[in-house]
């Protein structure tokens, strides 16, 4: 079919497109500005203590930490990552070289998007050795390319599109060795999997896909697997030592993810829109009341039943791996020690992958392998029904990463919220940020005008430190995202009253996260 292979074509065209645009405009997640903070050579110690040593500093100044200069080594590079020991450094030290080149921040980005197109074709290569079959590689490059998860991935300055890379080539190369058993696929394999480990933790959920898939289907080549394996791990060794050597750091790091509790309503919630997310998203909130939720899961299963019907047991078995098992390495602990992993989709990866091969075949089985036989099977209603489920999911697709790609907020948590908050600050004559929560106010940075004046403090406020700062009258002073013990110290200034400006947020409840600071 010759034209699948055009229209694919035209949605690889379309998703890169998509990668590519607004990638300086969108905001900067607190996410994103930790990262590119320790691959500019700073940790947030070190970042902290300069920044609220001075008595004001501007948004031009904090953007210096930001990118890599002379003064900050790669060597400082590296024991910035090591404060951050659940983070593995491959990604922002190739950031960190890219932003060296270009003398950009947005260059950090570039990556994340060039390595998400790289992905789109790691993609093909996964689904050809695994189907054999060029349309359905196609295919599979196809839905990967309008998935406005991978979409939004791709605008961001972080590990998730290396991630998906290494684990596209890697499982290639893993099926590459068990079908010809040649060193150059396991060498391949082994490279892909050490690099792997050093982009995510939870890259390890891969290789033990890949060695159920060998202990169940090619145990001829389970002590390859386990040799390529061992050395990889090897290999590793060096970033388990920060690990073990930074325990209490890593506990602290990951506690938001690990400390929440939930019903299982809220969780299968959040683990539909998580697969619907995956093909279309229309910035919908979670919920179970969502029709179209219900719809694309409904065509994804119907997929994966004609995947498991019409493959052999080594072609359903791996997709289905793919898909499960890294998806209940995080739904298990969740259940059973609570947390929070099972619902971000971004940890979840591996499976987004195995549930795009498996709607890959889906749409090639319903467009040209069904036959009059099937008809019979499912009526003529539900054959032109599936075909007419596969065009809309493909354009709900398309207009998903529009929105997405146009959107400068979409996906970026709380730190969407500085989207309303710049615009306050810029318009102020003369603008002083005070507050004691430093990855917001590197984010805030992007926004504001060069010139506006930051006051970070370093956790340790008091009336005293705070009454210097209303010396300058002229100043419109705002209070920016605010711990209780700074808001405690504000009240205790008798000359200082609060005026909340952004309130009643997703993210903060009924708690202001920008005040105006107003004296007589």
């Amino acid at each position: 079919m010759k034209y699948i292979r055009y229209i694919c074509v035209g949605l690889i065209v379309l998703g890169i497109f998509f990668r590519t645009t607004n990638l300086d405009q969108k905001i900067y997640t607190v996410d994103e500005v930790r990262g590119i903070l320790r691959a500019s050579g700073y940790t947030s110690q070190e970042f902290i203590a300069d920044v609220s040593a001075s008595d004001t500093t501007t948004a031009q100044t904090l953007q210096r930490y930001q990118l890599p200069t002379a003064q900050r080594s790669l060597g400082d590079a590296l024991n910035a990552f090591q404060g951050n020991p659940e983070h593995p450094p491959l990604y922002y030290a190739l950031a960190r070289f890219a932003m060296q080149l270009t003398h950009s921040s947005t260059a950090a980005r570039g990556l994340a998007a060039l390595l998400s197109i790289l992905a789109l074709a790691s993609m093909y290569w996964l689904c050809f050795e695994l189907f054999q079959s060029a349309d359905i590689a196609w295919i599979g490059a196809g839905v990967m390319a309008i998935s406005p998860f991978h979409v939004m991935l791709a605008s961001e300055a972080r590990q998730y599109t290396l991630w998906m890379l290494l684990a596209t080539c890697s499982s290639a190369f893993f099926l590459r060795g068990i079908q010809q058993n040649r060193v150059k696929d396991w060498v391949g394999y082994g490279l892909t999997l050490t690099l792997g480990l050093y982009t995510h933790l939870f890259f390890i959920w891969l290789m033990l896909t890949h060695g159920l898939y060998g202990l169940l289907v090619a145990r001829l080549a389970l002590r390859r697997y386990l040799a390529v394996s061992l050395l990889s791990v090897i290999a590793f060794i060096p970033w388990l030592w920060v690990i073990a050597t930074n325990l209490d750091r890593l506990e602290k790091t990951t506690k938001w993810a690990s400390q929440f509790n939930a019903d299982l309503s809220t969780r299968l919630a959040f683990w539909l829109h998580n697969i619907c997310i995956g093909f279309v998203n229309f910035r919908w909130s979670v919920g179970l009341k969502n029709p179209i939720v219900y719809l694309v899961c409904s065509l994804v299963a119907v997929c994966i039943y004609l995947l498991c019907r019409y493959t052999p047991r080594r072609v359903w078995l791996f997709v289905l791996l793919l898909a499960g098992v890294t998806a209940l390495g995080q739904i298990i602990p969740d259940l059973m020690l609570g947390g929070r992993r099972s619902l971000l989709p971004r940890y979840g990866l591996t499976s987004y992958i195995g549930l795009a091969m498996a709607v890959a075949f889906g749409i090639d089985h319903i467009w040209r392998q069904i036959g009059p036989a099937t008809k019979t099977l499912v009526g003529q209603g539900g054959f032109y029904l599936q075909r007419f489920g596969t065009v809309a999911l493909v354009i709900g697709g398309i207009i998903s990463c529009g929105l997405t790609s146009q959107s400068l907020d979409w996906g970026k948590g709380s730190s969407g919220l500085n989207l309303a908050i710049a615009p306050i600050v810029n318009q102020a004559s003369s603008p002083l940020i005070i507050g004691d929560e430093d990855t917001y106010m590197l984010s805030l940075s992007y926004l504001v005008k060069p010139g506006v004046e930051f006051k970070l403090l370093d956790g340790n406020a008091t009336a005293d430190t705070l009454a210097a700062l209303s010396a300058d009258i002229t100043q419109d002073k705002f209070l920016y995202v605010p711990s209780n013990q700074l808001l405690e110290a504000v009240t205790q200034i008798d000359t200082w009253q609060l005026k909340a400006l952004v309130a009643d947020t997703p993210w903060f409840g009924d708690r202001p996260i920008l005040y105006q600071l107003l004296t007589p």
